[in-house]
């Protein structure tokens, strides 16, 4: 159930935006036409430097060439638009279903809990609903057959007919 929360809650606490790809045009273009200003040499005559010989390195180290741009070069036109959330006043018990791992089971007619614990842990806490039937057993769940399972089924079926009398003269 918290999944399910979980999962509704970031559906609606993200923007709704298209997917952009990873680097912009824009920057690329740019971060280009500032490379090629800087050119002076020609580029078959690059030069190989050790750094133990002394040479003057064509990289300068005070700033990082994947972040520096010239500064003529034209400047980057924001492509960014605004940021739209989905309307968290249209959640509704049915998103938080669709977001559940039993999504597509119906409700629960009859749960069974072993071990003679009465809580339910929120296990399948959503998926019970008011006209579940809980049972609390005294046995292990490995103990758990058929001759535990029939007092239940009789009981449930019992419950179910009182409950179609009360309704029958409704009607």
């Amino acid at each position: 159930m918290t999944s399910a929360i979980k999962a509704t809650i970031d559906e609606f606490t993200s923007p709704s935006q298209p997917s952009k790809p990873p680097f912009s045009q824009s920057r690329i273009t740019q971060k280009i036409r500032s490379n090629h200003s800087k050119r002076t040499e020609p580029l078959d005559s690059i030069r190989e430097t050790s750094p133990d010989t002394g040479a003057k390195s064509d990289v300068d180290d005070s700033m990082s060439s994947t972040t520096a741009l010239d500064p003529e070069s034209p400047p980057l036109q924001s492509t960014t638009k605004p940021r739209r959330f989905p309307n968290a006043e249209n959640i509704t018990v049915d998103t938080i279903n669709s977001h559940t791992y039993t999504a597509e089971c119906p409700p629960l007619d009859i749960f069974i809990r072993t071990s003679n614990v009465t809580r339910l842990s929120d296990f399948m806490l959503w998926q019970c609903h008011e006209n579940t039937h809980i049972f609390f057993l005294k046995c292990f769940w490995p103990e758990f057959d058929l001759w535990h399972f029939l007092p239940v089924l009789l009981e449930w079926q019992w419950r179910q007919k009182k409950l179609l009398e009360k309704e029958s003269p409704r009607k």
